[in-house]
């Protein structure tokens, strides 16, 4: 026996389709444009109060917003597609430096939270963040590529080796084997709903002791394998991943946006309690390292370490070029300092690299060392 729909349901049905594929715009002052398409949103602005764009979003989804802080300085954002709206909220706050808390459904309190450094004068931060450095000046090496160290950089030819537990270019230290860690109890999010890098590093630490300690260290390893191919926050957010017999991971995380950066870290799976490694294999890992920055660098690639290689970011040889020389139209501009940093942070992924850059790289040293005819960033 066939059941029929009533009529009155159907027509609820095609409604509520129709309302979730239909696009509204909503507009303000300001060259403000916001599409709407069922709960997610696309938003353009040109050099707009951030006050205003976030109650045109607010305006759009029917949110109640508390905006204690206008924003510190105009922002100027154009998306290309639709987003989920929360997200946007976010995202356009965070453009203005301005930080958002959910009180409830649909409400929201936007708000200017000072961080710590944020009470020191320019020539605190200067004095805190610049660098002097003694890299080698080998007379031979790689000719192609770019190497930043804390900000500076450091014109070819790159010299790489290896020391007992270290590479270095030009004799600076960009990695280190470093020995493992003790780690306390911590809070393991749920697996599948995975948000932060924080949050991924917990729940790996947290499932390859369960297994080791269940199976031992060769299935533990296997089943970590098998976790993060199939995890859909790496399946985002890693462009690739190294599980080494060694017990560590080797995590090369996407970095979005037109200059199609990347970075990488090395996650340490065994407590102190860990058999220690031969010199034998240390040596392997870190001409594994070593081969991995050659390439890069012979590709035309960017590599920028922090002190002692306790971070390490990455451009592609076809981009490194144009992403420097947005580092320079930002530091050389005639924005505040504050601006400058804000935007040499959305480069970056955190907040010292740009005052890394913002008080170490030297821009007329860099553009004399590398005119725009200079073979080493051509495709």
């Amino acid at each position: 026996m066939v059941r029929l729909i009533p009529l009155g349901i159907v027509v609820m049905l095609l409604s509520f389709l129709a309302a979730c594929c239909s696009t509204h715009t909503f507009t303000r002052e300001g060259g403000i444009s916001i599409e709407k398409k069922g709960s997610s949103l696309k938003v353009t602005a040109r050099d707009a109060e951030p006050s205003e764009v976030l109650n045109c979003i607010a305006e759009a989804m029917g949110w109640e917003l508390d905006i204690q802080h206008r924003g510190k300085w105009k922002i100027t954002y154009d998306m290309t597609e639709f987003c989920p709206a929360e997200d946007v909220l976010y995202r356009v706050a965070d453009e203005a430096a301005l930080c958002v808390t959910r009180e409830g459904k649909g409400k929201y309190k936007i708000e200017y939270v000072p961080r710590k450094d944020d009470k020191l004068s320019e020539e605190e931060l200067a004095k805190k963040y610049r660098t002097t450095i003694n890299p080698t000046q080998p007379t031979s090496g790689i000719e192609r590529g770019y190497f930043i160290y804390e900000g500076h950089y450091i014109p070819p030819p790159y010299e790489i080796t290896t020391g007992k537990n270290e590479v270095f270019i030009n004799g600076l230290v960009v990695s280190r084997k470093h020995s493992p860690k003790a780690r306390g109890p911590v809070s393991v999010p749920d697996e599948q709903n995975i948000t932060t890098i924080d949050e991924l590093y917990r729940v790996v630490h947290h499932k390859y002791d369960q297994w080791k300690s269940a199976h031992g260290k060769k299935t533990a390893l296997n089943n970590l394998r098998d976790f993060l191919n199939n995890n859909p926050y790496v399946q985002k957010n890693v462009l690739k991943f190294e599980v080494g017999d060694d017990e560590t991971v080797w995590f090369t995380f996407n970095k979005k946006g037109k200059f199609n950066c990347y970075y990488e870290e090395e996650v340490l799976l065994a407590p102190w309690r860990a058999a220690p490694l031969s010199d034998e294999k240390i040596q392997e890992i870190l001409s594994q390292r070593k081969d991995r920055l050659s390439r890069h660098l012979k590709e035309g690639g960017l590599i920028a370490c922090s002190h002692e290689g306790g971070f390490s970011h990455f451009v592609p040889g076809h981009r490194a070029r144009q992403f420097l020389d947005r580092i320079c139209e930002v530091i050389d501009s005639n924005n505040e300092t504050p601006q400058k940093e804000y935007a040499l942070t959305k480069l970056f992924v955190v907040r010292e690299w740009a005052r890394r850059f913002l008080y170490n790289f030297d821009t007329a040293v860099f553009k004399r060392m590398n005119p725009e005819s200079d073979s080493n960033h051509q495709e």
